[in-house]
């Protein structure tokens, strides 16, 4: 057993991830990592209910992390669960059977947790030298977080993620513009004033669906533990594409995971929604997001294996 290789899970509502690194006291190496499209939150999340197929999934797929973890001689596991878990009535049932199938215990941790881990990703290839909001677009929720260099300004943690409105809205195969304008109107209405006075000219897209969104327009692999910036008016004219784009467009699309096929374009009007209420001048996608956040907790946090 190797004492500072550790292994990050993050639960969340639509894909699962185990993230394997070898620590120092200020970096660490990428071992090992995989992204199962689970779909925990799928059918039931706006019920507040893991159902009985995402539950069965989701515990094959952590048996499956843990045997990784295993052959790869991990430490520490630190589990973290996310917006489907901390909402789903059912929860307790999933801790149990995955302590009983794996030995691994959950952190179920609050939204504003979440955006502390997923500030703690960014942070480690962006100084905020020049202050920036982090969007984090999940399955359940999204985070958004207003930082500089003296650290997190404003911090929230909203239940909009991309599977929660999909089925909010009746999983529309294609998005027309009465679509549009109600989930805009559900945006404005959930979040508030939370924009209300802010502007920012650096917006940071953590991970995940921005991902995307730099592979859908450079038409190419994204780049391997970069930040990459895209021109604003591009990126506009790309998310625009995609939030207009058809179901047959996006199933044929190689760039777009499975689990996200449905979904991308309820994403991409997010992202245009919130860059039209900001003066943004310079768009960067950060590669790194919650899981990477959490590396360089404290170790008496880590659950052993």
């Amino acid at each position: 057993m190797m004492k500072n290789r550790i292994a990050i899970i993050d639960i969340g509502t639509n894909t699962f991830n185990l993230l394997v690194v070898d620590r120092s006291e200020n970096s660490f190496e990428i071992v090992f990592k995989e992204r199962v499209g689970v779909g925990l939150g799928n059918n039931g999340i706006n019920d507040a209910k893991i159902v009985a197929n995402a539950f069965d999934r989701g515990i094959k797929t952590l048996e499956s992390f843990k045997d990784k973890c295993l052959q790869l001689n991990v430490a520490y596991i630190h589990a973290f669960g996310t917006s489907a878990l901390r909402n789903a009535t059912n929860k307790n049932s999933f801790l149990t059977e995955v302590i009983a199938k794996t030995g691994i215990h959950i952190q179920v941790i609050s939204g504003a947790e979440e955006a502390h881990y997923i500030y703690k990703g960014v942070k480690l290839g962006y100084d905020f030298t020049h202050p920036g909001l982090i969007m984090d677009i999940g399955g359940g929720s999204t985070e958004f977080i207003f930082a500089n260099q003296h650290g997190v300004q404003h911090k929230k943690s909203f239940e909009i993620g991309v599977s929660r409105m999909y089925q909010y809205f009746d999983k529309p195969k294609a998005l027309n513009e009465s679509i549009v304008k109600n989930i805009e109107g559900y945006l404005a209405k959930i979040t508030n004033d939370f924009f209300k006075d802010k502007q920012t000219a650096v917006f940071i897209g953590s991970s995940g669906s921005f991902k995307t969104f730099y592979e859908l327009y450079a038409n190419k692999q994204y780049p391997r533990n970069e930040y990459v910036e895209i021109e604003v008016p591009i990126l506009i004219q790309s998310l625009n594409e995609i939030i207009y784009s058809t179901k047959k467009e996006r199933e044929e699309n190689s760039f777009i995971i499975p689990i996200r096929k449905k979904m991308i374009n309820i994403a991409a009007l997010k992202t245009r929604w919130v860059l039209q209420k900001l003066a943004v001048e310079k768009f960067i996608v950060s590669p790194y997001s919650l899981k990477e956040g959490a590396i360089f907790i404290e170790e008496k946090k880590y659950a052993p294996k």
